[in-house]
């Protein structure tokens, strides 16, 4: 019996605080420059340059994303729930687009979800679009790595 008792203690010594440990997810802040060369982007993808502003805190992270001919932001909360981006309502087509983020072992997971209803499309009257890309941070923290699931694509930025 003492011996149980011994191994109790210490397990909960030694092996609680490890698990007790909350996850702190890789800071992204900064400014990323695309890298084409080390990048391996989709046939008809042709991004002549591509830079991301990250501003990221415990609780959300905004992404401002500069190309050749626009701009675009997202704000991700990682919190594995849908929050809705945008309504859309037209002549063509109205519906939803939802963002979704939530970090797994470091990686950030980003969806774009959205339920658009078009004339001609599937009985249900529903086109789904469904995008994930995954977000990581190199080691030493100089270069962030982007992959899409559809296309496959792989896009790395440098920081600026």
């Amino acid at each position: 019996m003492p011996r149980f008792r011994l191994a109790t203690l210490l397990f909960a010594t030694f092996a609680l605080p490890v698990v007790a440990q909350t996850f702190a997810p890789p800071d992204l802040s900064g400014t990323w420059v695309l890298d084409i060369a080390k990048s391996k982007l989709a046939k008809h993808a042709t991004p002549d340059t591509e830079t991301l502003v990250i501003a990221a805190s415990d609780s959300s992270i905004r992404i401002d994303i500069s190309f050749s001919g626009g701009k675009e932001s997202h704000n991700w909360i990682p919190d594995g729930k849908e929050h809705l981006r945008n309504e859309l309502r037209d002549q063509i087509a109205a519906g939803q687009v939802f963002e979704k983020a939530h970090w797994a072992k470091g990686v950030l997971v980003t969806e774009l979800i959205s339920r658009v209803s078009m004339p001609g499309q599937p009985v249900d009257g529903f086109e789904p679009i469904h995008s994930t890309e995954r977000w990581s941070l190199s080691a030493d923290k100089t270069t962030l790595t982007r992959t899409m699931d559809d296309p496959k694509q792989t896009w790395v930025y440098v920081k600026h």
